[in-house]
C-alpha cells in the first residue's frame, strides 16, 4: 500500500505532492487526500499504518479523482491491485477496517511482538520497546508515573483578531491514573493562557485558587493551589497529598486569544504537549472549525523541549531539535462522533464540556488526535497546522 500509493503521489505535478495542493489538484476534499499521504508516511506498527489510511470506499474515490488525471497507468492500476487486497485482507479479518486495526493491535501487543528483532533506527522503526524501556526507568528514578495524560483543545474564531483568519483556543489537561510515593517530583499541570487570576475566580475556586474540572477528578480531591506566571497557568498539587488508588485531576478550561503565527502567506498552528512526568500514554485532540481543517496541512512530530521553547511559527526551521520519533495524526472527523477513547471512558464527555466553555457547536468542528504510547519525557509532542493566510 504505501510503496505503491508513494510511487504514484511521487508521479503527480509537484504542486499537488502534498494534501492541500494534491485537493485542488484532484478536485477532492482535503481530509481525504491528507489521508491518502499521512498512510504513505506512516511509520511504526502496522496498526498504526492502516489506521491511517482511509477505508476502501475512500481509497477507490481517490483513485477514480487520480484516473481523470495524466499519470501512468500502470501505477494507477497497482494502486488498484493494492486497494483489492485490502479489500480482501479486511473481509477476511471481520469484515471492516477497524476490526482489522483492532486485531493488529492485538497481536502486536503478543508475546511474538516482543521478540521481532530491532532495527537500527529503534524507535523511529516502530518498536516500542527502548522508549518503554525509558519510560519504565524514569518512573522508577522520579517515584511517579500515570497511566494517561490528557490534552483537548478547541480552536475558535478570534474574538479581537490579530489578522484575518486568526484563532482563540480553549483547552484543558489532564492525568489519569497518577501515583507517586512521598518522595517523588510534584504532580504539575501547566498551561498557557492570558487569564490571571481575576477576584471571581479565585472566589469560584475557593482559598487555593485553582482552576480544577472537578467533575473528572478523583475523590477525595487533592489540595491543588494555580501560580500564573509569564502567561503560564501552573496548578501544583499538594505534595503531602496521599492517597490509596491513582489519582485523576483535569484543569481548566484555559482560554488564550490570537493562537496563530503569520508569516509572509502563510499561518501556522502548533498545538503540543510537554510530559512533566513518566507517563505510558499521551491523547491530544485539537478540534477546528470546518471553514479552517478544510484547507490546513497536518504533520506530527516530536521535538527537543530545551533553551528554544515551545514550537512556533514553520515547524521545517526547528529541524535541529526534531527527534527522530515518528508519530501519525489520525482524522477524527466531524463532531463527537469518534472522541471517544477505550483509555478513559470519560473523554467524550471531557471533550463536550470543554466545546461547551467554548460556546460554539461541535458539528462545525473537525477534530484530529495525537495518540502517543510511551512518550518521551519533557519532550514537545506537537501537532503542527499549516494553511494559507487570509486577507
Amino acid at each position: 500500500m504505501q510503496g505503491e500509493f508513494g510511487e504514484l503521489i511521487a508521479s503527480f505535478p509537484a504542486h499537488a505532492r502534498r494534501s492541500t495542493g494534491m485537493a485542488r489538484w484532484l478536485s477532492m476534499q482535503v481530509p481525504m487526500c491528507h489521508r491518502v499521504t499521512a498512510g504513505v508516511r506512516a511509520q511504526g506498527d502496522l496498526s498504526g499504518v492502516f489506521g491511517a489510511f482511509p477505508g476502501v470506499e475512500g481509497l477507490q474515490s481517490f483513485l477514480r479523482a487520480v484516473a481523470k488525471m495524466k499519470v501512468p497507468k500502470a501505477r494507477l492500476a497497482q494502486c488498484a491491485a493494492a486497494v483489492d487486497e485490502l479489500q480482501a485482507l479486511i473481509e477476511h479479518s471481520g469484515g471492516s477496517q477497524r476490526r482489522l486495526v483492532a486485531a493488529l493491535i492485538a497481536l502486536e501487543a503478543g508475546p511474538a511482538n516482543a521478540q521481532q528483532p530491532r532495527g537500527g533506527r529503534g524507535a523511529a522503526a516502530g518498536d516500542r520497546q527502548p522508549l518503554r524501556r525509558l519510560f519504565e526507568g524514569a518512573a522508577e528514578l522520579l517515584g511517579c508515573q500515570s497511566r494517561l495524560s490528557v490534552a483537548v483543545r478547541v480552536y475558535t474564531p478570534a474574538k479581537s483578531p490579530a489578522f484575518a483568519g486568526d484563532l482563540d483556543v480553549t483547552a484543558t489537561v489532564g492525568r489519569i491514573g497518577f501515583v507517586r510515593s512521598g518522595a517523588s517530583m510534584p504532580f504539575v499541570l501547566s498551561y498557557k493562557t492570558d487569564e490571571g487570576p481575576t477576584a471571581a475566580q479565585e472566589l469560584a475556586a475557593g482559598a487555593g485558587g485553582h482552576r480544577l474540572l472537578e467533575e473528572f477528578c478523583s475523590s477525595p480531591m487533592p489540595r491543588v493551589t494555580c501560580d500564573f506566571r509569564h502567561g503560564v497557568a501552573i496548578e501544583i498539587v499538594d505534595p503531602a497529598f496521599e492517597c490509596s488508588a491513582p489519582v485523576d485531576i483535569f484543569a481548566g478550561p484555559f482560554k488564550s486569544p490570537n493562537v496563530l503565527v503569520r508569516e509572509d502567506e502563510v499561518s501556522y498552528l502548533n498545538s503540543s504537549i510537554v510530559v512533566s512526568h513518566p507517563s505510558e500514554r499521551v491523547v491530544s485532540d485539537v478540534y477546528l472549525p470546518r471553514s479552517v481543517a478544510g484547507s490546513l496541512e497536518c504533520t506530527a512530530g516530536v521535538y527537543h523541549h530545551g533553551s528554544m521553547g515551545g514550537l512556533s511559527g514553520a515547524p521545517s526551521r526547528r529541524w535541529f531539535d526534531r527527534l527522530p520519533i515518528a508519530l501519525t495524526p489520525t482524522l477524527l472527523g466531524r463532531g463527537l462522533a469518534n472522541a471517544t477513547q477505550p483509555a478513559f471512558a470519560g473523554h467524550g464527555k471531557l471533550t463536550a464540556r470543554i466545546f461547551e466553555a467554548a460556546g460554539v457547536d461541535p458539528s462545525e468542528y473537525v477534530g484530529i488526535r495525537m495518540d502517543v504510547h510511551y512518550p518521551l519525557l519533557y519532550a514537545q509532542h506537537v501537532l503542527s497546522f499549516e494553511f494559507a493566510a487570509q486577507g
